[in-house]
């Protein structure tokens, strides 16, 4: 009987790592996260406004970037 039960948990992890293996890849991964995220975005409420004394941060950290290499 221990030795059934053993093959039986044995089987159960192969099986359950093949599908991992198989449908949970990093495109689908994020995949998901886009569809989860803009389905989230929908029900957000609030208008995003920039203000005026607002820095440009993707200017900024290029200039950090070119001063690194």
């Amino acid at each position: 009987m221990g030795q059934q039960q053993y093959q039986k948990a044995k089987t159960l992890v192969r099986n359950g790592s093949g599908y991992v293996l198989k449908n949970l890849q990093m495109k689908y991964v994020y995949d998901y996260m886009f569809h989860i995220l803009q389905s989230y975005g929908k029900l957000m409420k609030m208008n995003v406004e920039v203000p005026e004394e607002a820095k440009c941060v993707q200017r900024q950290w290029r200039v950090r970037l070119k001063e690194v290499e």
